[in-house]
């Protein structure tokens, strides 16, 4: 008799036919796991974008800042106001007693500066030069400790003034030339004394002192 063996390549068959199954059921988990780690990894890139944020800071100097300038003159041991009328029959050469503070009248405590200008004019409402010809001002003061020039012109105090309390004085007198001429007999010698006021909390020192944010404009 003959003997035949078709079951073995069946089941040969079946086998190969089952790897090829499984083969391709692995490249499809493959790809599905990669898929995932794809959008996994976009998910994680689209966060990292919406995290990012920008905040900026803005001073505000107008609520709870106040000050007062406060100009007296000194005879002896005695300060009193300094008159609002002026002084008069001054002459060359002399010193006068102008004492130039300002008080932090607010609720918060400020950065403070102040500024100077000189005006002359004579007995016929003329404007003399407050410069004389030599270069030499008409009327000088000397700069105190604690205060400073800036670039600006400006008078800069070196600390915040707290509340109720004040700077210390940034001078005492102002001095008239000696060398001024006769042009400038029975003149007028105006000095505006002005001050301003920008708060410190929130507000530090970063740079110079003119380049605090916040100082009110010029004209102000």
């Amino acid at each position: 008799g003959q003997v035949t063996k078709k079951a073995p390549d069946m089941q040969i068959g079946s086998f190969l036919t089952k790897l090829k199954e499984a083969a391709k059921m692995k490249r499809k988990i493959w790809i599905i796991v990669l898929a995932l780690i794809s959008i996994a990894s976009m998910a994680s890139s689209t966060m990292a974008y919406f995290t990012g944020e920008d905040r900026a800071h803005n001073v505000i100097t107008t609520g709870g800042v106040h000050i007062a300038l406060v100009e007296q003159q000194r005879t002896g041991d005695t300060y009193t106001p300094f008159p609002k009328e002026g002084v008069t029959g001054v002459l060359p050469g002399t010193s006068i007693s102008k004492i130039v503070s300002v008080e932090n009248t607010g609720s918060a405590p400020a950065w403070v500066r102040i500024s100077l200008t000189a005006s002359i004019e004579n007995a016929q409402g003329e404007a003399l030069p407050p410069v004389l010809e030599d270069g030499t001002s008409v009327m000088s003061m000397e700069l105190l400790p604690g205060w400073v020039v800036g670039p600006d012109g400006w008078l800069y105090y070196q600390e915040p003034v707290a509340v109720d309390g004040a700077t210390t004085p940034a001078f005492e007198s102002v001095t008239m030339a000696a060398e001024m001429g006769n042009v400038y007999q029975e003149s007028t010698c105006d000095l505006v004394v002005k001050a301003q006021a920008v708060q410190s909390d929130n507000n530090p020192l970063t740079g110079a002192l003119w380049e605090i944010p916040g100082w009110p404009e010029e004209g102000a």
